[in-house]
This record gives structure tokens, C-alpha cells and sequence, in this order.
């Protein structure tokens, strides 16, 4: 689902809630802004990194502008994400 698919007047943030449940492979679209995003990081990224700890989604990330190194980027996530 992409936010453009949310019709007008729609609980806009259920709808994210609900296709990030029903996803099982998530494709993260990474830029600086992406990681900067408290949004993201508190109500996307936290329940699919929990999701992905069980198996249930497979998560797949694709560097779309510079962004750190790999190992810079999986540090950031980390970081952000105890367990």
C-alpha cells in the first residue's frame, strides 16, 4: 500500500496500521529523511522489526539517495530499536 491509495477522509493512520499487519514482505525506501523520521521509526518501523523477529514479514531495504554505509545504517537501526 502507498499513502496515495488512503482515500480522503479515511482514518488515515488505522489504514497504515492495517497494511502493515497484513504485510509480509515490507520494501523500505531508505533516504536521510527516512531515518530521521520519529513517524516512521515509532509507528512503522518498530512493529515490522518485531514482526520480522517471528518470521512474519520479510524486510528488504533499498538506498534511493546516500544514505551511511550499510553497517552505519544497521547500527542506526539498532540503536533505535532496543530490544
Amino acid at each position: 500500500m502507498v499513502d496515495k491509495q488512503i482515500v480522503p477522509g479515511a482514518k488515515w493512520f488505522d489504514e497504515i496500521k492495517g497494511a502493515l499487519a497484513r504485510a509480509k514482505v515490507a520494501l523500505l525506501l531508505v533516504t536521510p529523511q527516512f531515518l530521521a523520521s520519529d513517524f516512521i521509526h515509532e509507528n512503522e518501523l518498530t512493529p515490522l522489526l518485531k514482526e520480522a523477529e517471528t518470521g512474519g514479514v520479510r524486510i528488504m531495504w533499498v538506498p534511493v539517495m546516500p544514505v551511511p554505509t550499510k553497517r552505519r545504517l544497521l547500527r542506526i537501526i539498532k540503536q533505535s530499536f532496543p530490544r
